[in-house]
């Protein structure tokens, strides 16, 4: 298994969580990070919740291998064309790196998992910006 997660680099990788960077981070567009860890063990529900704090609620989600493949790809790519700019955050226990795409409001976390989560294959509907949307299965059409 492995975590990703994107946020904006001085609140999220760095840990700077104070009220300037707080609403630099949502009020114009910052440096982004992405962060990645492998999680050691077998997939499942007992794996995630040992290796994550904080877990409200955990979901699973069915999607094809080969979009889990591309997604990944996609994201190690990213990853490891940045790795110049690594840092280890242990609040989070994870590695971040720079992220080509600008961190705020109009593309902050929840929004990209809701993106990474339709590339997957799923349906996301409703307001993205506060994570507050649903998912659907895909009709055929």
């Amino acid at each position: 298994m492995v975590r990703y997660a994107y946020g904006d680099w001085e609140y999220f990788a760095r840990a700077k969580t104070g009220p300037g960077e707080a609403s630099a981070a949502v009020l114009w567009p910052t440096r982004a990070a992405l962060g990645r860890r492998s999680l050691p063990g077998l997939p499942g529900e007992s794996g995630v919740r040992r290796h994550l704090f904080g877990i409200e609620r955990l979901y699973r989600v069915v999607v094809e291998s080969r979009r889990i493949e591309r997604l990944r790809a996609r994201l190690d790519s990213i990853y490891e064309s940045n790795i110049e700019t690594l840092i280890y955050n242990s609040t989070y226990d994870l590695e971040f790196v720079h992220h080509p795409r600008s961190y705020w409001v109009l593309h902050n976390s929840n929004l990209v998992v809701a993106a990474w989560l339709e590339e997957l294959g799923c349906r996301v509907s409703g307001p993205g910006i506060l994570s507050n949307w649903r998912l659907e299965p895909r009709r055929n059409r």
